[in-house]
């Protein structure tokens, strides 16, 4: 007996909407992250990463630097007898 199986997409920003949408990737920082978006918050979607990718540029540029600013993992010290 054959099956047949659908696989439909929805837009997650919809609320049970039967709304078409497609896959869309998109990297913050260094994650990845990825939501089904109809063609509307597609474009809005993309609009809203556009202002958080420019707020982190402006940041990095204006931050000050500073230099050695990774920690050394804490040093444990063991009391009482034993090795």
């Amino acid at each position: 007996m054959a099956q047949v199986r659908r696989v439909t997409t929805v837009c997650d920003l919809h609320d049970g909407d039967g709304a078409d949408a497609a896959r869309t990737i998109f990297v913050l920082g260094e994650r990845i992250y990825t939501i089904d978006t109809c063609p509307a918050h597609q474009a809005e979607l993309r609009a809203a990463i556009a202002v958080v990718r420019r707020a982190l540029a402006a940041y990095r540029a204006t931050a000050p630097k500073q230099a050695g600013t990774r920690r050394r993992p804490a040093q444990v010290q063991s009391r009482g007898k034993g090795r």
